[in-house]
């Protein structure tokens, strides 16, 4: 979690090719704390880039996710 309610994930491709930086914004309200998601889901999401400490790095924007 980052704050009260963004979700920062990892993501893997199912070949196991790499990792890759996602968040979903404004994901978690208080019902849903005690059910994040783990393992394979389904996603909807767009690029973006993301800067931090003056590193930039790709990452995945999650509007939409779903368990598989």
């Amino acid at each position: 979690m980052v704050g009260e309610r963004h979700l920062k994930l990892w993501l893997s491709a199912p070949e196991g090719r790499g990792r890759f930086d996602a968040i979903a914004f404004n994901y978690l309200d208080a019902d849903q704390a005690a059910s994040l998601p783990c393992g394979v889901v389904q996603l909807v999401y767009r690029l973006d880039s993301n800067e931090y400490l003056g590193e930039r790095r790709l990452q995945f924007v999650i509007e939409h996710l779903l368990p598989a």
